[in-house]
């Protein structure tokens, strides 16, 4: 503003309005109440500040009050937020429900996931079958067990010829269950279902399923509509209404999804987009495989936040039917592995091959050069032999090579377990002989620093410590 005496500012008072002072060197020269929103306010407000007063233009404080509308967030559809406060002493402590107990709560989102072709379907059909008759589960025979509806949402199987032979051949009782196929917006053709506008459908489907207790979307990434699946904030918008809706209507919401390919990374971030997926999940559970067995499948925890057992399970798939149909069948022991762990294993097992090649490579190369050389020197070669570096370094640790440094601050250097390396012979230490040391052409028998060599100079004598 021209003169920098006068000062403008702001308080919030009832909705969308403020109470707005403007001061000239200490004495007030307009007060008013208004919506700073409003460029009618503003011009008005402007217009009475200068009024019969020079020096000051009515745009640079409709600026101003501009400015001071932003900073308040006063206006149309920006009323200031005001807390929300729960005195926990008003809260009622209540225990967690279990769908299944220890593993899937009622009223909570957990997740699933794994690599495709592990039977993750056939797993959560198993559930849905388990919940649709009140049959028992795996760990706890003897836990009692509700039967309840679900309401399942397939984007890959068809519901005649995978999902209902499948319930079938695991003995459902397929009056509990129902199956969200698509939505009607109140257009001419139907629509696919989407979380980011499909809530209210889900909630009428629920309603529509007596005692539902189990909600299956699968996979999670096919009805995430305009969401980017690796931006927290937007899928932290699509799963929280999804969990307050779990909350809402008592039941578990189990949600599967695939691994993404980042070997090497705990398992925490292993699944496919955002970390927002597991951070959201109360429980997240991985499918792998048994590295020793191939048939075999293991389900293990990778965070679960409410249950205070820390074991997976195995299943394999068996059929059992005459039709053929494969169908889940659980281990009765729990299985004390990690999720990282069978990753892990799983990662070797799958590149086991280079793995095996490298440190073939590695070993015939430090045995050629004495059973030691130096790091970047292998690191090199390895590169320019198309080895990963990571590849290179599991090798070292396969074979028990060591870095050791070279003496007198010398590169480091890789060494062969048990080996006593000699320097090559190109780097061997070449010192003077006593004969050497007294020929008139040296240096050191010159008697003068600044002397020239008259001969030939000697060979270059290299050192590599």
């Amino acid at each position: 503003m021209d003169d920098p005496r006068l000062i403008i500012d702001a308080t919030p008072s009832e909705r969308n309005k403020a109470t707005v002072t403007a001061r000239l060197g200490g004495e007030v020269l307009h007060l008013d109440c208004g919506d700073l929103a409003s460029a009618e306010f503003r011009t008005r407000f402007a217009a009475a500040v200068c009024n019969g007063r020079g020096g000051i233009a009515p745009e640079h404080i409709e600026s101003e009050l501009l400015r001071l509308a932003s900073q308040l967030s006063v206006g149309p559809g920006k009323q200031r937020s005001t807390p929300n406060i729960v005195r926990l002493a008003d809260v009622k402590p209540t225990a967690v429900q279990w769908l299944w107990p220890g593993r899937f709560a009622l009223g909570k989102l957990s997740l699933l996931v794994g690599d495709p072709g592990l039977g993750k379907s056939f797993l959560t059909l198993d559930i849905a079958a388990r919940v649709s008759r009140g049959a028992a589960w795996p760990d706890a025979p003897n836990e009692p067990n509700p039967a309840g509806g679900v309401v399942l949402i397939s984007a890959e199987d068809d519901l005649a010829d995978t999902i209902r032979p499948r319930l079938d051949a695991a003995g459902a009782c397929i009056e509990r269950i129902n199956a969200l196929e698509s939505v009607n917006r109140g257009h001419a053709t139907d629509a696919a279902f989407c979380l980011q506008r499909d809530l209210p459908a889900l909630e009428q489907a629920v309603e529509a399923t007596p005692g539902c207790r189990l909600v299956v979307i699968d996979p999670i990434t096919s009805y995430l509509g305009s969401t980017d699946s690796h931006k927290n904030a937007e899928i932290r918008a699509v799963l929280k209404p999804l969990g307050d809706f779990a909350a809402r209507h008592r039941l578990a919401v189990i949600v599967i999804s695939h691994l993404n390919k980042s070997a090497g990374t705990p398992a925490m971030y292993r699944t496919m987009g955002s970390l927002a997926f597991t951070a959201a999940a109360r429980a997240v559970w991985c499918v792998t495989k048994d590295k020793s067995d191939e048939r075999r499948r293991l389900v293990l925890p990778v965070k679960n936040n409410l249950g205070t057992d820390d074991s997976g399970l195995a299943y394999r798939l068996e059929t059992l039917s005459a039709d053929g149909m494969p169908v889940v069948a659980w281990e009765a022991e729990p299985v004390r592995q990690s999720a990282d762990d069978a990753l892990a294993a799983e990662r070797d097992d799958e590149g086991g091959g280079a793995l095996a090649e490298a440190m073939d490579w590695l070993r015939h190369l430090l045995q050629a050069n004495g059973g030691q050389l130096e790091s970047g020197k292998i690191k090199a070669m390895a590169k320019s032999d198309g080895i990963a570096e990571r590849t290179l370094r599991r090798a070292k640790d396969s074979l028990g090579v060591e870095a050791k440094p070279g003496r007198f601050g010398g590169p480091w250097a890789w060494t062969l377990p048990n080996a006593e390396p000699e320097p090559a012979a190109e780097t061997r230490q070449s010192w003077p002989t006593a004969p050497e040391l007294a020929k008139p052409q040296t240096l050191a028998n010159s008697g003068n620093l600044g002397q020239h060599w008259t001969d030939a100079p000697p060979e270059r004598v290299r050192y590599e410590l």
